[in-house]
């Protein structure tokens, strides 16, 4: 596909492209210092660690839409507020509980 990029696409860019820290044959670290207010469509991130990672000041919330986070973990984060919507939960578990037992419990008890 060829398309003209506008200069603040070029802008864009390079104020947001990774600089490497440290390659091996297993894995790339890099740091992104402006990645807030991107979007990724189409990306692939298998292996990927956000590690250290939080919103920023103004607290603006990610999201995830149509996304295959199938085998993931989030450990010693926080996550209030957090909402799961028109996904599915099979095996999700949350300290060990899995959630479709939660899920059960609670419209037993509506």
């Amino acid at each position: 596909m060829n398309y003209m990029k506008s200069s603040i696409d070029i802008l864009l860019y390079y104020a947001t492209r990774p600089k490497r820290i440290e390659t091996t044959k297993q894995f790339s670290i890099c740091r992104f210092k402006f990645f807030s207010n991107s979007e990724m469509i189409f990306g692939t991130l298998g292996g990927v660690n956000f590690i250290d990672t939080n919103l920023g000041e103004g607290k603006m919330p990610i999201s995830f839409d149509r996304c295959d986070l199938e085998g993931s973990k989030f450990s010693n984060s926080n996550l209030r507020i957090v909402e799961i919507q028109n996904s599915d939960v099979t095996g999700m578990k949350i300290d060990d509980v899995p959630v479709e037992k939660l899920i059960d419990a609670y419209y037993r008890i509506e």
